[in-house]
């Protein structure tokens, strides 16, 4: 692990959207609710676990976090938003802080798009150095095209004086290219950048990223996808050796139905990710 690299930014585990039903004790055969997959997560060396905002209809992962708080002691809790969707990086800055509070300086925040249109990555540059800025500067001022905050301080302070881990990037590989290091995005304040793909890509994103920050930056390059059902510890291992310095499994939707966790997908997917 290389020293430029935050703990909690090595290994993450993120949630498919939860809905109505994610926050209630199961019952059935293999089932069981959130608090026991963070505990799970937690026992295993996990580093964050991710909750992803959800479409319109499902849980706002933002108190869903806090309800981790109690249950957990060392596991960081992220929280994975759409700028698209419509949260002012004010609200979301505000919302990790106290997160940040509640877990005693373990929350971080993932801002990403799926499309890469113009407007999605000036919109999602943007939007990552106004919450990149309000959570480690006393008072902000930033009058942009999509957003504009005046003297403003985020309240309640984060824990930690460097403020939450803020990784910001594109969530699939962009379609029909035939340059896959263009699905990074570099810019807009983060202190982690996310990648996808397999390790010709991660390859290909690490160099567009070494060459595209200042020298001596080392930038920090988080790769984020499913895992292969076959071999996935081997896959793991490929990742990091094509250059990427953390990783975020995501778990896949059929391991989550309605908020009822799958006590084997999940053991097998961190299994394979231990550190």
């Amino acid at each position: 692990m290389t020293p430029a690299v935050h703990p909690l930014i090595r290994i993450g585990l993120e949630l498919p959207p939860l809905g109505a039903e994610a926050g209630r004790r199961k019952t059935g055969v293999d089932s069981i609710a959130l608090p026991e997959v963070a505990r799970l997560a937690e026992n295993a060396g996990i580093g964050v676990l991710w909750l992803a905002e959800a479409p319109p209809g499902g849980i706002d992962p933002m108190p869903l976090a806090g309800s981790l708080a109690g249950c957990t002691s060392r596991i960081g809790i992220g929280i994975v938003v759409r700028p698209s969707r419509g949260r002012h990086p004010s609200v979301v800055a505000r919302d990790v802080t106290t997160i940040d509070m509640l877990t005693g300086g373990r929350a971080a925040v993932a801002l990403v798009e799926d499309g890469r249109r113009p407007l999605d990555v000036d919109r999602l540059a943007e939007a990552t150095a106004i919450v990149h800025a309000l959570l480690t500067e006393e008072e902000v001022s930033i009058a942009g095209r999509f957003y504009e905050v005046a003297e403003l301080t985020t309240r309640p302070r984060p824990v930690h004086d460097r403020g939450p881990l803020v990784i910001a990037g594109f969530v699939e590989p962009p379609p029909h290219s035939d340059s896959p290091a263009e699905s990074i995005l570099v810019g807009g304040s983060a202190d982690a950048y996310v990648s996808g793909g397999g390790p010709p890509e991660v390859a290909a994103c690490r160099a567009r990223l070494d060459g595209a920050t200042p020298p001596g930056s080392d930038p920090v390059l988080v790769w984020r996808g499913g895992f292969p059902a076959g071999a996935p510890a081997e896959f793991a291992t490929s990742i990091f050796e094509a250059g990427a310095d953390g990783m975020i499994a995501v778990l896949d939707d059929d391991a989550a139905v309605r908020g009822a966790f799958q006590r084997g997908v999940v053991e097998r997917v961190l299994d394979a990710m231990a550190p």
